[in-house]
């Protein structure tokens, strides 16, 4: 099977979760299949090169910068004459579209309806990014009539990764409708030393993410154990964070590390205490599960359907409970080492790629056939 995937970006110019998602996806599938894969790159010249097996075309692209107050830059890239590009790269059986809101995605699947060619759209989210401003929230109402609308109801099938994501599906009419989580690569956390050195939180520095949570949390926590904050990630709140830790008198105790590569990452999770999830999660839980170490996350649908019962849940935007709790793990060595074996355990077990991948094979042939 030749499979074309189409993603905003791709690593390692950039590592959100959609572009890990793909990428690990692309890997697994190039097992068996032709993989080939487009994503934007704004800044450099575009270039055709390779990802282990997987054929990665990065076509020059096209950015929204921020206008402030309205939003802040918006990662939402536009690749001009994508159509005739992907008829450039080649004749595909089926293409897979990652992500509704993307400009990339709704051409993508124009093209896939001009050339009849099958297609597969992945939901990874629900429309809550950027939500803190009015202008994308009336920009989103439209483009959910529009767009949005077209883009999810002319793919031949639709997977959500969440039932959230499954949620925000029935306010429309896809063809066919797929519950697939996300998957890890078991094998990127294998062999690691650990330690407990510190919390930790690792995802991009915004409102849906919640890291003022746990900056919020640390003196809190400190009054009961001398800890360090590590915050693995960038975004528009990086400046005020820092402002925040030094209003709250812990900026020593708060370090930020950004740009962290795919394989640096696994040895940070490794040394941490305990990962913290303080509103919105990605992959991080997934990562940290792989990693056997314990996790506190914020109450919600998508955080407690990546780990289940594997971690401690708090209140969303509870800095109390949310502070109690890493209190909790990182006083009894015998909880925290029973909840990483958990995690583990439940990732293996149903997040494997070994796991996933062959539910999504089974979501093209469903379309094939």
């Amino acid at each position: 099977m030749n499979v074309l995937h189409i993603s905003p970006y791709f690593p390692p110019d950039h590592w959100g979760g959609i572009e890990l998602h793909v990428f690990e996806l692309s890997k697994y599938l190039a097992r068996h299949h032709q993989v080939t894969v487009i994503a934007s790159v704004p800044k450099n010249k575009s270039t055709i090169e390779m990802a282990g097996k997987v054929r990665v075309a990065k076509l020059r692209g096209f950015e929204v910068r921020g206008v402030s107050p309205l939003f802040s830059r918006i990662e939402n890239p536009l690749i001009p004459n994508l159509g005739s590009r992907i008829r450039q790269l080649n004749s595909f059986d089926l293409i897979h579209v990652h992500g509704q809101e993307y400009a990339i995605s709704y051409f993508a699947i124009k093209e896939a309806v001009r050339s009849g060619t099958p297609c597969v759209l992945t939901i990874h989210h629900t429309g809550e990014a950027l939500s803190q401003y009015p202008a994308i929230r009336l920009l989103r109402k439209i483009l959910k009539k529009t767009a949005f609308k077209f883009s999810i109801e002319a793919a031949d099938a639709t997977i959500a990764v969440s039932k959230g994501a499954t949620r925000y599906l029935n306010e429309f009419r896809p063809k066919q409708m797929h519950l697939i989580p996300n998957g890890i690569d078991l094998e990127r956390f294998s062999d690691l030393e650990t330690s407990s050195e510190y919390v930790l939180f690792v995802g991009r520095l915004d409102a849906l993410k919640g890291p003022e949570h746990i900056v919020r949390a640390i003196p809190l926590i400190l009054k009961k154990v001398d800890i360090r904050l590590v915050l693995v990630g960038t975004g528009p709140q990086r400046k005020m964070l820092e402002e925040l830790a030094r209003h709250l008198q812990v900026d020593k105790y708060v370090s930020f590390q950004s740009n962290v590569s795919y394989r640096e990452l696994p040895r940070i999770i490794s040394r941490a205490a305990v990962l913290v999830a303080p509103y919105n999660a990605g992959y991080s839980m997934l990562e940290a599960g792989a990693a056997s170490k314990p996790v506190v996350s914020a109450d919600m649908d998508w955080n407690r359907e990546t780990l289940q019962d594997a971690a401690i849940y708090v209140e969303p935007k509870n800095v109390r409970q949310l502070s109690e709790a890493v209190i909790r793990v990182l006083t009894d060595r015998s909880l925290a080492q029973e909840m990483g074996r958990r995690a583990r355990d439940f990732v293996a077990r149903n997040r494997a790629w070994e796991i996933i991948c062959p539910k999504v094979e089974a979501v093209y042939e469903s379309v094939l056939t």
